[in-house]
């Protein structure tokens, strides 16, 4: 259950893709059943359903880690399912200004790297990682900077936004 009341429906055996819920319902099996739902008090509903997409479409089986350094800057090449590629490319939208430059927004990405590591979401906190590795591999500091800046000045979000609290 989300902070601001969405309820996400995924099947028990699918959460053991995160070591935090799978936690959870091993030590109460009435965990997450009706009327005794999982508040993530500090998690947004559009942020759950992101978690809630990639639990269903893993079916709590999900091995495919990026190769640490990363390999190449294309994810198509570093990841094996498309559909992982397909919702890392979701996650960061880009923009075209002046039919030349492109902005990728990180809002999404940098909002579901604490939030994944927070529930032991190892594989996806990995393709995340590599996803935004794949931004600026081989670029020089200051592109790296130019890259990232775009982030920091629409981020208003506070930090704290995206602790999770369980209650």
């Amino acid at each position: 259950l989300s902070n601001d009341g969405y309820k996400c429906i995924i099947d028990r055996k699918f959460v053991i893709i995160s070591d935090f819920l799978a936690g959870m319902l091993e030590g109460d099996s009435f965990a997450g059943s009706s009327g005794n739902e999982i508040l993530l008090k500090k998690l947004s509903a559009s942020n759950l359903q992101y978690i809630e997409e990639y639990m269903n479409h893993h079916k709590g089986i999900d091995n495919d880690i990026p190769n640490m350094p990363l390999e190449d800057t294309d994810m198509e090449k570093v990841l094996q399912n498309k559909w992982d590629v397909d919702f890392l490319h979701r996650l960061v939208p880009i923009t075209i200004e002046n039919d030349k430059e492109s902005k990728p927004d990180f809002t999404i990405l940098m909002e579901l790297l604490p939030i994944t590591n927070y529930l032991g979401m190892n594989t996806l906190l990995h393709k995340l990682c590599a996803k935004l590795a794949s931004f600026i591999r081989n670029k020089n500091e200051t592109d790296i900077a130019s890259i990232l800046s775009n982030y920091s000045q629409n981020n208003t979000n506070n930090h704290s936004q995206n602790d999770i609290e369980i209650v």
